[in-house]
């Protein structure tokens, strides 16, 4: 991180706090409601859909269909 008040240090988290809001539509019912909601997320869905260089830049579902 940089020097204190430059505003590029925390762009991509708030970025992906932003993208998590609108998201999850409000607050969440409890703090395990939340972590559920986090993990469904960016475990399978986020990681399950993202691009791979070394898939070929396909995603993970992807790739294991080609291979079958």
């Amino acid at each position: 991180m940089s020097r204190k008040g430059n505003f590029y240090d925390n762009a991509v988290s708030v970025s992906f706090l932003g993208t998590l809001k609108v998201e999850f539509g409000g607050r969440s019912e409890s703090h395990h409601h939340a972590h559920n909601q986090l993990f469904d997320l960016i475990k399978i869905l986020y990681n399950g859909v993202r691009y791979h260089s070394a898939l070929g830049y396909h995603s993970p579902r992807a790739f294991e269909r080609l291979e079958s």
